[in-house]
Formats: C-alpha cells, sequence, structure tokens
C-alpha cells in the first residue's frame, strides 16, 4: 500500500475539506433550503459557481439566496415540490 505525504489522503485522493475553482459555472442544487442542500450551496458559492436553488420552502430558499448573494454571487430561487407530479 503506498503512503503519501498528506495525512487526508488515501491513494492519492485528497480527502476531508476540499476545494474547488467552479468560477463561471452554474449548479442546481435540490433540497437547498435546508440542512445538507442549504450547506452545499453556500460552498459551493464560495467556490464560485452562482447557484439554482430549488426546494418547497420559498422562505428558508430566500435565507440561503441572501448568504449567496453575500459572497457575490447569484443565486436563482425556484420553489419546487418534487413530490407533487402536477407542481
Amino acid at each position: 500500500m503506498s503512503q503519501t505525504n498528506s495525512s487526508n489522503s488515501i491513494s492519492g485522493r485528497r480527502t476531508g475539506s476540499a476545494t474547488c475553482d467552479l468560477a463561471d459555472k452554474v449548479l442546481i442544487v435540490t433540497g437547498a433550503s435546508h440542512g445538507i442542500g442549504a450547506a452545499a450551496a453556500r460552498l459551493f458559492s464560495r467556490s464560485g459557481a452562482s447557484v439554482v436553488l430549488a426546494a418547497s420552502e420559498e422562505q428558508a430558499l430566500q435565507t440561503v439566496a441572501a448568504d449567496v448573494a453575500s459572497d457575490g454571487k447569484q443565486a436563482l430561487t425556484v420553489p419546487t415540490d418534487v413530490t407533487d407530479a402536477a407542481a
């Protein structure tokens, strides 16, 4: 088994917190109003991406969008209920 210099590395792949350049990218995040979805949207914006935020709770989406805007990135909110086929 090969060893690397980084204690956060397994087989040459970095684990743990990683950053990548998402400048000029637009990412769609579902479940963006709370939890992992909201955290992902914030992380993506800090990494340079603009985001489309989709979730059923519009007020919570606006809160996440404000966080993204404070990072200087754009956020489009799309109230979406994936459990409703007619929506």
